[in-house]
């Protein structure tokens, strides 16, 4: 009994694994004619996408053969007119009048001639060219690509583009020099004499380059900079008979090559490391490329490989991440930061490589000049209580304006400039026509502004510390010759209602600013005018920017409210709570 039931399980187990074997290849001959399915109507459509921009090329070269005709059919009407015009009566006596006037016997010969009537052409008949008709749809456009969305990263501008260096550095940090200064790295051994004659250079800079994914030049210099090949050599000894001034940069931890003290002067990353007197040069972030704009879709990665991605791909990465990965080097942690991953405190903490370069530039005696970043604010304030309100706003500012143009109403000169001193500004005052507007007042002060750029502060609203500084950036990090807020609070004092405009409107191009809250290069703003309006100005102004193809873009909707005793449009408001008071409103600025 025990040995039929063991038989009985073995044919069951049998038959289960032959079952179970047919079934798994039964999926597989199923999963294969899905896929060989699959591509049959991925063909098919192809084919009919094909057929179908055959059947427009075909309708298209028709359209040009009938064209064509036409063309050769007037072409054939011209010239027939033409030998018809010459083949007339008129015509032939003339030729015989004008050719035989000295031989009267020849004469009458050829007007007899072009008197008989002469034969003419048949006149050309047109030919009718079949059109082939164009298909009812046109071809569908072939199926789009998910690619993986990249930061796009900036082409410009160039903080000093008087000044040529060579560089011999890593992608790394050939992504945050190339905004410094004119770069040029597409040389290597075998042709860095046809560079120095073609660019002229004023330095030469040097890296402490490492083989790897982000070595530079193509890694044409690693035989060079370890002393295997004499070619860096070459170059030193090339650019001291040129005059042209040479710098290392140790950026890599550890003794720096023996080449090292080949250069004129020596910079380093690590100079509590440094025994041989090196000047400093610290790591620093790129405001251009290392900024808080994000990309589509948010943070949504938590790894970070430094090893395999090229740097490009890391600025990519960079704005993915949703918590620092341990083991990062400080270097890559402070680039994080500043792309805005611990919010708008880390960047604006974030040290900024041009001033480094500037000092780096007086060590190695060349001149930095670069565009100013002066500012100077215009405002309109009547009475004394926003004078004082104003006041606050300046003198709270981590970054001030270098200079203030106020246009007043009902207030002494002298009370104002007592006001106003102390905040390590200088002030221009002016009274305005009475019955002004307040976009004729800013056009006022504006003509008389001076400075790189032009910040409009509204004597009723808030601003946060930051709010000078923070423009200031955002233009730094930009192509935009117009900043402010879009995106922003509004404070309605009779209501006590704190209200969020245009929320979505953050860290992008948009023409939808709030004129208080502007910073604009002063000569754009100086071409683009003020309306001369009390409200909307601001509106206008808008519309020239986007008439005139002036780059606009909203920063933040922080360290800026909007106080306005009356509710905006309701269709672009949010509510967003109500404060206790209206000091709360002022910390809510930042």
């Amino acid at each position: 009994m025990d040995d039929e039931l063991l038989d009985n399980t073995r044919k069951s187990l049998a038959e289960a694994v032959e079952r179970a074997s047919e079934a798994a290849r039964t999926a597989r001959l199923l999963a294969q004619s899905q896929e060989r399915l699959a591509q049959a109507v991925l063909t098919e459509e192809l084919l009919a996408q094909t057929e179908e921009r055959l059947a427009v090329a075909e309708s298209t070269v028709g359209k040009l053969r009938a064209e064509l005709a036409e063309t050769r059919y007037r072409a054939e009407v011209a010239q027939w007119k033409l030998d018809s015009a010459q083949t007339t009566r008129w015509s032939r006596l003339g030729d015989a009048l004008s050719g035989n006037r000295r031989n009267p016997v020849k004469l009458a010969r050829e007007i007899r001639k072009a008197t008989k009537p002469a034969p003419r052409k048949p006149a050309p008949k047109k030919r009718e060219v079949p059109v082939p008709a164009a298909p009812a749809h046109p071809a569908a456009a072939a199926p789009a690509v998910n690619r993986p969305i990249k930061y796009e990263v900036p082409k410009g501008p160039v903080a000093r583009p008087q000044l040529t260096v060579a560089a011999i550095v890593d992608r790394h940090s050939e992504a945050i020099f190339r905004y410094e200064w004119r770069q040029v790295t597409n040389f290597g051994p075998e042709n860095w004499r046809r560079m120095l004659d073609e660019h002229r250079p004023h330095l030469l800079f040097v890296e402490s380059v490492q083989p790897g994914p982000r070595q530079g030049n193509g890694g044409r210099w690693l035989t060079g900079l370890s002393g295997e090949s004499g070619a860096l050599r070459d170059l030193l000894a090339a650019c001291a008979e040129r005059g042209i001034r040479t710098a290392f940069w140790q950026s890599a931890p550890g003794e720096p090559p023996q080449i090292a003290a080949e250069f004129e002067f020596r910079f380093t990353a690590y100079p509590e490391d440094d025994r041989d007197g090196a000047l400093p040069l610290p790591f620093a972030v790129q405001p251009r490329v290392h900024n808080p704009v994000p990309l589509p879709g948010g943070r949504t990665e938590s790894t970070l490989d430094l090893a395999r991605l090229s740097y490009d791909d890391l600025l990519t990465a960079y704005r993915r991440l949703t918590a620092l990965p341990g083991g990062v080097p400080a270097r890559h942690a402070a680039e994080i930061a500043a792309c805005g991953l611990d919010g708008l405190q880390s960047w604006r903490d974030s040290r900024s490589v041009t001033p480094l370069v500037d000092g780096m530039l007086d060590a190695v005696g060349l001149p930095h000049t670069r565009a100013g970043t002066t500012v100077c604010a215009v405002s309109v304030v009547d009475g004394p209580g926003r004078l004082d309100h104003l006041r606050a706003q300046l003198a709270r500012q981590t970054l001030r304006p270098d200079s203030l143009v106020l246009l007043t109403r009902g207030l002494d000169r002298q009370v104002v400039a007592k006001t106003l001193d102390g905040l390590g500004i200088e002030v221009t005052v002016r009274e305005a026509e009475p019955l002004a507007t307040a976009g004729a007042c800013l056009g006022r002060a504006l003509a008389l502004a001076e400075g790189d750029y032009v910040a409009v502060l509204d004597a009723d609203d808030l601003y946060g510390e930051h709010h000078l500084a923070d423009l200031v950036r955002v233009l730094g990090h930009t192509d935009a010759a117009v900043v402010g807020k879009a995106a922003h609070y509004v404070y309605v004092p009779g209501s006590d209602l704190t209200l969020l405009r245009h929320a979505d409107a953050e860290h992008s191009p948009t023409p939808e600013l709030s004129g208080g809250s502007l910073l604009a290069r002063r000569t754009v703003l100086a071409e683009l005018g003020f309306a001369d309006l009390t409200h909307g100005w601001d509106e206008v102004l808008m519309r020239r920017c986007v008439a005139d193809d002036i780059p606009v873009f909203a920063a933040d909707r922080f360290s800026y409210v909007r106080v306005r005793d009356d509710v905006p449009d309701s269709a672009r408001v949010e509510h967003h709570g109500r404060p206790e008071t209206l000091a709360r409103i002022g910390a809510a600025a930042d």
